[in-house]
């Protein structure tokens, strides 16, 4: 057995690498979103009240998706306005983050020797996209039309400073696997490699390309038509019927504007009803190893997607005789959404895998030479401390947005004054399985949005247009 000369500064330096590995989503996170899940929205509630809580909320690493989840959380908990200040603070660090130059690979020196989740957590482009949809809702529950109309069209400039950033991230990460000689399908090809990723790749759907969402067109369409801006709502509709050429229920709201119909109808309550189901994608980490001649294994580590196998089916919505009104129609799947992000991204994050096992052997290599150079021979503490350190740093960043639904469904139908809708919750085979029902309404528009979990757990929220707002129902 070598002798190891200098051991308390060996220990030091491995301890000094360890340390540079980070953690992905934190422990408290993870519970605050299974919580959620299984509708126990008091005790988050509760829990978001907490000092440790408000520390993370204000943490610089991963503030900003603690923001993005106590925002959604208090909005399907119903605390409207305090879930609005956790998204106005959400979009101030987003704001900051999207000043800031863009980080280009060769600078990305502090994640590519540790971890890539030590970075702060600075949101994706539809996490941008997403958080304007969800304000529009909270300023339709404050009743604020003007308000929620003004983020409808803030989802849309996101989308074009999405797609201006990324062509630029884009360039640079060909410039990067260029200057390395490096061809990413060489990388990245064989079996384990495609059955890692295949999950997501049967999710890529081209209407979600661009970061694309529908729901924001929808919201928009039948805001407009609300507020009497009828050109407006029928351009947006008509992309809507682009976007869903299938959907009975999109060529329907188009042609009642096309028509010239108004939303508001005497002596009835239109009814928009969104339904937010299942539960988003989660990230987990792929390992693979890489062996070199000379220092041994090296993990590579991706993010994977992981989706939720129980996924709640639509909704029936019929008159208290039992006569159909409608059925809800999903018009945005955000795991495409989100498949269709990762797959755009895949090779991006493989560079960087790849450029952080270049630069950790280097680092290794370091190490065996003053180690070499101590006292002339290798004693085995560089060759040692090097793959520790290897070890140690190996990972990826599995944060992510989880408290949003796996998909958005929606319908929209009359209903005379005062009277009320069933509303009959469906499995993924078509058997009703709940029924809830509305409040009698005489306000002239009445948005229902339901949140369904996996699990079975559903709240309800009601906002309305012309009226007194409801309350949120149990």
């Amino acid at each position: 057995m070598p002798t190891l000369p200098h051991p308390l500064q060996r220990a030091s330096l491995a301890l000094s690498l360890a340390s540079l590995a980070s953690c992905a989503t934190s422990v408290e996170l993870n519970e605050l979103v299974l919580l959620h899940r299984a509708g126990a929205e008091d005790a988050v509630v509760e829990r978001l009240r907490d000092d440790d809580v408000k520390e993370e909320l204000r943490g610089d690493r991963d503030g900003l998706l603690w923001r993005l989840e106590a925002g959604k959380i208090l909005q399907d908990a119903g605390r409207t306005e305090e879930s609005e200040r956790q998204f106005r603070a959400a979009d101030v660090r987003m704001r900051e983050y999207d000043a800031e130059p863009i980080i280009r690979v060769g600078g990305e020196l502090g994640a590519l020797i540790t971890n890539p989740a030590a970075r702060a957590y600075r949101g994706t482009e539809y996490d941008r996209i997403l958080l304007e949809c969800y304000r529009v809702w909270n300023h339709l529950v404050l009743g604020d039309l003007s308000e929620a109309l003004v983020h409808c069209r803030r989802a849309f400039v996101r989308q074009s400073e999405a797609l201006e950033r990324n062509a630029e991230r884009v360039t640079e990460e060909q410039r990067a696997a260029k200057e390395h000689r490096l061809e990413l399908s060489e990388l990245v090809g064989g079996s384990r490699f495609e059955q890692t990723v295949a999950p997501s790749r049967t999710r890529v759907d081209p209407t979600y390309a661009d970061w694309v969402n529908p729901y924001a067109t929808w919201l928009q369409g039948v805001l407009q038509w609300i507020d009497e801006d009828y050109a407006r709502a029928e351009v947006d509709l008509r992309k809507l019927a682009g976007m869903h050429p299938e959907s009975p229920g999109v060529a329907a709201l188009l042609a009642e504007v096309d028509g010239g119909a108004v939303a508001a109808v005497p002596g009835m309550t239109r009814v928009f009803f969104i339904h937010e189901a299942g539960d988003a994608p989660s990230r987990a980490e792929a390992s693979f190893v890489l062996q070199t001649p000379r220092f041994g294994y090296t993990p590579i580590v991706f993010p994977v997607l992981l989706y939720e196998a129980r996924q709640p089916g639509s909704f029936e919505i019929t008159d208290t005789a039992g006569g159909l009104l409608a059925t809800s129609e999903t018009i945005s799947n955000f795991e495409a959404i989100v498949a269709n992000d990762y797959e755009m991204r895949l090779a991006g994050v493989v560079l960087r895998a790849f450029l952080s096992v270049i630069l950790k052997e280097t680092v290794t290599e370091g190490l065996v030479e003053v180690d070499r150079e101590e006292d002339g021979r290798e004693d085995g503490w560089g060759f040692l401390v090097g793959n520790l350190y290897k070890i140690a740093s190996a990972g990826c960043d599995t944060r992510t947005w989880r408290s949003p639904g796996a998909r958005i469904e929606v319908a929209h139908f009359l209903i005379p004054n005062g009277e009320v809708a069933q509303m009959h919750l469906l499995d993924p085979v078509g058997t009703r399985i709940a029924s809830y029902q509305t409040e009698p309404q005489t306000a002239p528009v009445l948005f229902v949005r339901v949140r369904s979990h996996g699990g079975g757990a559903v709240s309800i929220q009601t906002a309305t247009l012309g009226g007194p707002n409801s309350s949120t129902q149990p």
